[in-house]
C-alpha cells in the first residue's frame, strides 16, 4: 500500500494498516458505522471493569474487530485510541 510494490507487514506501517483495514473489510466491517452503543437489547457484549460490568450491543463493526482478537476490553480501548485520535486530529 505504501507503493513500493512490495508488502512489507513488519516495516511498513501504510501495508500494515491496510492490511487490518482489508481484513476488517472482509469480515464486515461498516465504513462509518456503530462501534460501541450501550446495550438496550438482549444481544450484548459486557465489559468486566472493576467498577462493575458495562454492557454493549453486538454492532457490526464490534463483531468484525471481535475477529481479529476476541477480547472485548482490547476492542474498546481500540476503539477509545480511534476517537483520540479524531479528536486530536
Amino acid at each position: 500500500y505504501d507503493q513500493d510494490g512490495i508488502t512489507d507487514l513488519f516495516h511498513s506501517w501504510p501495508d500494515i494498516l491496510a492490511s487490518i483495514a482489508n481484513y476488517l473489510h472482509q469480515r464486515g466491517w461498516e465504513k462509518g458505522g456503530e462501534r460501541m452503543i450501550p446495550a438496550s437489547s438482549s444481544e450484548t457484549i459486557p465489559l468486566p471493569l472493576a467498577s462493575g460490568p458495562e454492557y454493549y450491543e453486538k454492532t457490526t463493526n464490534f463483531k468484525a474487530a471481535m475477529t481479529y482478537n476476541v477480547s472485548p476490553l482490547w476492542a474498546a480501548a481500540v476503539f477509545s485510541l480511534a476517537d483520540e485520535l479524531q479528536i486530536k486530529a
